[in-house]
C-alpha cells in the first residue's frame, strides 16, 4: 500500500516534468505531501527508505531548465526548490537544502546578462534579486562589471552609425542602473557612478544625435534635441554650434534647402543685411548660409497691424525669404534690384498666403562682399 502511494507521487513528478512549471507546481506540492508523509509517519517502512533518492529525481526534474541552460526559465523552478525544506525536514534533505542555491545564482546572472545585452527591461529585477540572495557569490561580484561594460558599448555607440539610438541606450540604462543601486548598498556606490556616467553621456550624446538628425533630413527632431542638449550642456564645447544647428534647423524646415550643409560657429559673413520691423509686435529672425544665428527686433510703437486681407493664412508659424545673389565684379555694389526680388517672390508664393505677410517686412541696403552666396531667412513671433 505504502509503496503504492510512493509510486504515484513518482509517476506524478515524472509527467509534471513534461509541463511548463506554472502547470506542474500543483502536482509537485501534491508529490511532496506523500513523500512527507512516507518519511514522517511511515518513517520504517520500506517506502520511506527510497523517499531520500526519490527526492533527488525530485529536484533535478523540478530543475530541468537549467539542466539544459534555459536560465531565465529556470529561475521560477530554482526559488521554488528553496522553499521544499518548508514541507520536506532539513534533515531528510541533506545536501540537497542548498543545491538550488549556487545554481539560482548563476541563472540570475546569465538571464539578467542576456536581457541587459537585448536592452530589455526585466534585467534590473534579476541582478538585484542576485545582490540580495547571494551577495557574496561569485556571481554577483561580476554584476558591476557587466553593467559597467553595457555602459562602455553604448557610450561607443554614440559615435558610431546609429548615435541617437545610442542615446536612447544610454538614458535607459541611467534609470535602470539608478533603481538597481538604490536596492544595493554594498555595490550602490559602483552602481551609482555607472548611472551618473550613463546620464552624462546621454546628456552629451545628445549633440551627434542632433547632427545625425540634421543631415538625414529630420529637421523637426534635430531641432528639439538640439534645443534639449543647450539646456541640459550649459558648459559643453559643443553649445555654441548646437545653436546655431538649432536655429539652421529651424530655419531648414520652412526652407529644407537651407539644411544642405551643416552650421558651423563662423562668425564673419557674406552679405549685410538690414531688417526694419514696421509692425507694433517683436519679431525674431533666423537666418543661416555660410553665417548662422538669430536676432530679434522690438515692435515699432508707432506702427499698427496690416488689414486682415494682407494676413498670412492662419495657422503658419513662419515668413521664409530667400536671396540668392550672383556674383558681380562690385564686391560693394549696392543691391537695390536683388532686395526687390523677396517682395515679388512673397507676393507671388503661394505657401504664404496674398499680399504682404503679417510682419511687414523690409530689407534694404544689401551689400554683397564674397561673391556668389545664399542665406535663407525666418520670421517669427507676431
Amino acid at each position: 500500500m505504502l509503496l503504492d502511494r510512493l509510486d504515484k507521487a513518482d509517476q506524478l513528478v515524472a509527467d509534471s516534468g513534461r509541463l511548463s512549471f506554472s502547470a506542474a507546481e500543483p502536482h509537485y506540492r501534491q508529490a511532496l505531501v506523500v513523500y512527507d508523509d512516507l518519511s514522517t509517519d511511515h518513517s520504517g517502512s520500506r517506502a520511506a527508505h527510497r523517499v531520500p533518492d526519490r527526492m533527488k529525481t525530485f529536484y533535478t526534474t523540478v530543475a530541468g531548465a537549467y539542466a539544459q541552460k534555459n536560465y531565465c526559465d529556470a529561475i521560477p523552478q530554482l526559488k521554488y526548490l528553496r522553499t521544499v525544506p518548508g514541507t520536506i525536514d532539513k534533515k531528510e534533505l541533506g545536501t540537497l537544502t542548498t543545491w538550488p542555491d549556487d545554481r539560482l545564482a548563476t541563472s540570475l546572472y546569465e538571464c539578467a546578462s542576456t536581457g541587459l545585452a537585448a536592452q530589455g527591461a526585466d534585467w534590473p529585477e534579476n541582478f538585484g534579486d542576485l545582490l540580495t540572495l547571494f551577495p557574496d557569490s561569485a556571481q554577483a561580484k561580476q554584476v558591476e562589471p557587466a553593467v559597467k561594460s553595457a555602459v562602455d558599448k553604448a557610450v561607443t555607440g554614440v559615435r558610431g552609425s546609429q548615435p541617437c539610438t545610442a542615446v536612447q541606450q544610454l538614458t535607459a540604462l541611467a534609470g535602470q542602473i539608478g533603481a538597481l543601486q538604490n536596492e544595493q548598498a554594498g555595490s550602490a556606490d559602483a552602481l551609482g557612478a555607472d548611472a551618473r556616467r550613463a546620464s552624462g553621456q546621454a546628456d552629451s550624446g545628445a549633440y551627434q544625435c542632433g547632427v545625425f538628425q540634421y543631415k538625414g533630413g529630420d529637421f523637426d527632431s534635430a531641432l528639439s534635441t538640439m534645443n534639449d542638449f543647450v539646456k541640459k550642456n550649459t558648459h559643453d564645447k559643443n553649445r555654441a554650434r548646437a545653436k546655431k544647428i538649432a536655429i539652421a534647423a529651424e530655419v531648414a524646415k520652412t526652407v529644407p534647402a537651407a539644411g544642405r550643409k551643416l552650421p558651423t560657429t563662423a562668425s564673419g559673413g557674406s552679405i549685410s543685411v538690414t531688417v526694419k520691423n514696421d509692425s507694433p509686435d517683436d519679431i525674431t529672425v533666423l537666418y543661416t548660409g555660410p553665417v548662422t544665428g538669430s536676432f530679434t527686433l522690438k515692435g515699432c510703437g508707432s506702427c499698427t497691424s496690416y488689414s486682415p486681407h494682407h494676413h498670412v493664412a492662419e495657422g503658419v508659424q513662419a515668413v521664409q525669404l530667400r536671396q540668392e545673389l550672383p556674383a558681380e565684379d562690385d564686391q560693394s555694389a549696392d543691391r537695390d534690384d536683388v532686395l526687390r526680388a523677396p517682395s515679388r517672390q512673397l507676393h507671388r508664393d503661394a505657401r504664404l498666403g496674398h499680399g504682404h505677410a503679417q510682419v511687414g517686412l523690409h530689407l534694404h541696403r544689401v551689400r554683397l562682399q564674397h561673391g556668389c552666396v545664399r542665406y535663407r531667412m525666418t520670421v517669427r513671433g507676431w
